[in-house]
C-alpha cells in the first residue's frame, strides 16, 4: 500500500487575492529577493536541455522572470499569470516590464488550483518563490494538467525553516498560528511522484536576510502578501502588547547590530510523464520506430 500523501492546511483564496492586491503597489521593496533567487534558478535551468514552445510563469508578480524567459526563448509565448490583478496592470505598456523587444506577453489573471489555461497547452511551468504552503497536491495535479507530456515542472518555494526565528518569538507570547506553514522538501517530492512526475529533482539552501528592527521585517513581509492564509486563522488582529512582546523575544536573536531573518529556499524541477491509460480507461501502448535496416 502506498504511503498516505501529505495534505497542507485549507486556505481563504478570497483573502489571498486581497492580501496579494494590497500589496502590489509596495511590492518592488521585496523585488531584489524574487530575482537573486529567480537568477539562481536560471543557473540551473543552464543544464537542463529544453526548447520550449509555450511557457507560463505562475505567480509572475512584477514580470522579472517573464522578460528574463522571453528573452532566453525568443521563439516562445510566454504567459505571465499571477492571482493578483494589481500586480499585472503595474507597470504594463508604459514601462515595457512585460514585453521583449516590443514583444507583448500575453498576461492572465487565475488561481494556481483552476488555471484558465487548456490542458496540456504548456512546455515549461516556471515559478519563482511560489506559495505551495496551501492546497499543494490539488496545485501540483493542476500543473501537472496544464503540462504537455514531457513538458517541464521548475519552480522554487519556501521551506518549513522559513522565518525561524519569528516563528520562536511568537511562540514565546501565545500558541497561536502566525506565520503560514510551509511544506517540507521531502514531502513535496512524495506529491509529484504520487502525480506521475518522472525524475523528479528537489535541494534546498539556507538564505539569510538581516534587518534592523522587527518593524522594517514586518513592512517587507506586507509588500510581499505574506500573510498566514489558514481558513482556520485566528481572524483579530495582534495587539500592541503582543506585538512589543514579539519584538522583544526577537532581540535576543539580535548579531552585530542586525536582526536574522533565515528563509528556507526549496528548488524543484520535474518532467510531465507520458500518459499510460487513456481516459476512457484504456491502456496506452507506444511503439518507437525501427530504423530501417541498410
Amino acid at each position: 500500500m502506498s504511503p498516505p500523501i501529505p495534505q497542507t492546511p485549507p486556505v481563504n483564496f478570497a483573502l489571498r487575492r486581497r492580501v496579494r492586491n494590497r500589496s502590489a503597489s509596495k511590492h518592488e521593496q521585496i523585488n531584489f529577493f524574487c530575482e537573486e533567487i529567480a537568477g539562481r534558478m536560471f543557473e540551473r535551468l543552464n543544464y537542463i536541455k529544453l526548447e520550449p514552445r509555450v511557457i507560463l510563469d505562475l505567480n509572475c508578480a512584477l514580470g522579472a522572470s517573464s522578460s528574463k524567459l522571453a528573452k532566453r526563448f525568443p521563439d516562445a509565448l510566454v504567459i505571465p499569470c499571477d492571482p493578483a490583478l494589481g500586480l499585472l496592470r503595474m507597470h504594463a505598456a508604459p514601462k515595457k516590464l512585460f514585453s521583449w523587444f516590443g514583444k507583448s506577453l500575453n498576461r492572465v489573471c487565475g488561481e494556481a488550483h483552476a488555471l484558465p489555461i487548456a490542458a496540456k497547452s504548456v512546455d515549461l511551468v516556471w515559478s519563482t518563490l511560489f506559495a505551495l504552503s496551501y492546497d499543494a497536491p490539488s496545485i501540483i495535479r493542476e500543473l501537472k494538467r496544464v503540462l504537455k507530456p514531457g513538458g517541464l515542472l521548475m519552480l522554487s518555494t519556501l521551506g518549513p525553516d522559513t522565518l525561524k526565528e519569528l516563528r520562536a518569538a511568537f511562540s514565546q507570547v501565545d500558541s497561536l498560528s502566525h506565520i503560514q506553514p510551509q511544506v517540507d522538501m521531502h514531502d513535496l517530492g512524495d506529491m509529484l511522484a504520487h502525480e506521475g512526475f518522472q525524475t523528479p529533482v528537489v535541494d534546498m539552501e539556507m538564505v539569510t536576510l538581516t534587518y534592523p528592527d522587527v518593524k522594517t521585517l514586518a513592512r517587507d513581509l506586507r509588500a510581499a502578501g505574506a500573510s498566514n492564509l489558514e481558513a482556520t486563522r485566528r481572524a483579530t488582529l495582534t495587539g500592541k502588547n503582543r506585538w512589543a512582546n514579539v519584538e522583544r523575544a526577537y532581540e535576543a536573536k539580535r548579531h552585530e547590530n542586525r536582526l536574522p531573518a533565515t528563509f528556507e529556499i526549496i528548488y524543484l524541477h520535474a518532467w510531465r510523464g507520458v500518459e499510460r491509460i487513456a481516459a476512457d480507461g484504456r491502456q496506452i501502448i507506444q511503439f518507437d520506430k525501427l530504423a530501417a535496416k541498410k
